[in-house]
């Protein structure tokens, strides 16, 4: 399971409507969470209301602040704005999206649209990748013993 960041300026929109596509797509097998450098104080209700009409409801998340701990616990973070150095230890891809501190309906419509196909292609890699299987306790203590006794 990978766990995706999705970062921006004030996580009330862009990185918001990420977090809410890309949990829908991975259908649990991995998951998103989403914050911002400077936070607005609350979910644009324009996107709130465009993810609305699909069927994802993201007015209940309240904006996040990024910082180094938040991103650590990333297999990746994405920055959606423009360029950024984040100087975190994670890899880091951007997707150039505008932001907009209150942005009007057809911009969010646009916005959700072209996020929507990110995060698809997204989730579409990540399910290419091969998984490594996860050993219980138990299990790597039964594969240490059986290397012991060699």
């Amino acid at each position: 399971m990978k766990y995706i960041l999705f970062v921006d300026q004030f996580n009330a929109t862009n990185s918001v409507m990420a977090e809410g596509w890309f949990n829908r797509y991975a259908r649990g097998m991995h998951k998103a969470s989403s914050c911002g450098v400077t936070p607005a104080e609350w979910t644009d209700a324009q996107a709130t209301q465009a993810m609305y009409q699909v069927g994802i409801e993201i007015g209940h998340k309240l904006p996040h602040r990024f910082d180094a701990m938040r991103a650590a616990r990333a297999d990746l973070v994405i920055w959606l704005g423009a360029s950024m150095d984040l100087a975190i230890q994670v890899p880091v891809r951007v997707w150039s999206l505008e932001e907009f501190a209150h942005p009007l309906p057809h911009q969010v419509l646009g916005l959700r649209e072209q996020i929507r196909q990110r995060v698809l292609e997204l989730v579409q890699e990540l399910e290419q990748e091969p998984t490594h299987p996860k050993f219980t306790d138990r299990e790597w203590h039964i594969a240490i013993e059986g290397l012991l006794a060699m």
